[in-house]
């Protein structure tokens, strides 16, 4: 425990001394004393070879929470770009207080980081890129979840803190979100990044931001005669229907007293979310499908696996463009200084909830065609859970 009580000794003398003198340099200089003297010198000296671009965001007001790797991981990284590293780092970094104890299994806390470059994130003005949380049910151990692989906190209990900062060791350095179409590669569909490159429907998921609602392999393959059966519109239709854009619904907003209870689709057709003590779920028309995993973020939106196909043939452009420019408008706005279901959101706004894009949406998903629409459900690769 050397650790924590020498590194809770140097950020408590870090912060008596903002208190007297916002400093930036004496701030600079006791934290990084306070890594080094306690083994993260690897981060020590990514902080303060880049202290100028990093060391704003850790002085604004609020509470933080650093996600701190060992030296071994950041060493493994091996030679990053500054930007890169800069971004990697500001990732680290949360706009809230992350509290172990309310970190439960079967469950997710996601809060915000203080990314928001534009190179890395899309997810609304303001918005920057989250983090999602959970526990192994088997030791407790919390985990920051990301698509492919979950990296563990490396203590059972909270890091030190000090008024507003806190830190939270972790054994592992955490990888930016890619676009949709990447995050769902590295979930297991190697072959859906092919998939929509062929169909020509990559850049159009990709340039909005948007909640996709995945079905597995299984689900594909249980309607795939219903779906070769259908007109190209209509398959065209249900791919679409997967698809909120123009906001991100996130499984922490669909329960409780605030929850959201519907959106649109990018066919235009109502979405509506349940929840209760056996899962969460998506219905549309007469298909309900469980979300078996939730919240896969990525750069502009986030994923979630879905344990059916939502065979909902019907469409409704102008339903969808104007859900889309509904939130394309509350993103926007000045006033939405939250994320509902995100704890330490810095910008941007959901709403309802219900963002959506089809012709009028600014989201050209039918540019690939209906050929591509139908390679691309029929061959049950658009997830592998």
């Amino acid at each position: 425990m050397k650790f924590l009580s020498s590194l809770m000794v140097a950020i408590t003398a870090v912060a008596g001394a903002m208190a007297q003198d916002t400093n930036a340099t004496a701030f600079a200089n006791g934290l990084l004393s306070a890594l080094r003297a306690n083994n993260l010198t690897a981060l020590a000296d990514a902080v303060g070879n880049n202290s100028e671009a990093l060391l704003p965001a850790l002085l604004t007001p609020g509470n933080k929470t650093v996600l701190a790797p060992s030296n071994a991981a950041l060493q493994a990284l091996g030679e990053v770009p500054t930007d890169a590293l800069i971004a990697t780092i500001t990732y680290h970094v949360l706009n809230s207080t992350v509290d172990v104890a309310q970190i439960n299994s079967g469950a997710k806390v996601i809060a915000a980081s203080l990314l928001s470059n534009e190179s890395y994130v899309d997810l609304g003005t303001g918005r920057s890129q989250v983090l999602v949380f959970s526990k192994f049910s088997g030791n407790n151990t919390a985990y920051v979840q990301q698509a492919g692989r979950n990296v563990s906190f490396a203590l059972a209990a909270n890091g030190p803190n000090y008024e507003s900062i806190r830190v939270q060791p972790i054994e592992n350095v955490l990888s930016i979100p890619g676009n949709t179409s990447t995050v769902a590669g590295q979930l297991g569909a190697s072959q859906l990044a092919t998939l929509l490159q062929n169909a020509q429907l990559v850049s159009a998921l990709d340039s909005s931001t948007v909640t996709v609602f995945a079905p597995t392999n299984q689900a594909i393959a249980a309607v795939s005669s219903t779906i070769g059966a259908a007109s190209a519109q209509d398959q065209t239709n249900v791919l679409l229907n997967h698809v909120v854009n123009g906001t991100t619904v996130y499984s922490t907003q669909l329960a409780g007293d605030n929850a959201v209870k519907s959106a649109t689709s990018a066919s235009g057709n109502e979405l509506t979310f349940t929840a209760n003590s056996t899962g969460a779920y998506v219905t549309s028309g007469s298909v309900t499908a469980r979300i078996i995993q939730s919240d896969y973020a990525a750069s502009n939106g986030v994923i979630h696996v879905i344990d059916a196909v939502l065979l909902n043939t019907t469409s409704n452009p102008q339903a969808a463009g104007s859900a889309y420019s509904s939130a394309a408008s509350a993103a926007a706005s000045p006033t939405g200084s939250t994320v509902p279901g995100v704890s330490g959101g810095t910008g941007g706004s959901t709403g309802s909830g219900s963002g959506s894009g089809g012709e009028n949406g600014g989201m050209a998903l039918k540019a690939g065609g209906a050929t591509a629409v139908l390679s691309l459900l029929a061959s049950a690769f658009w997830l592998i859970a």
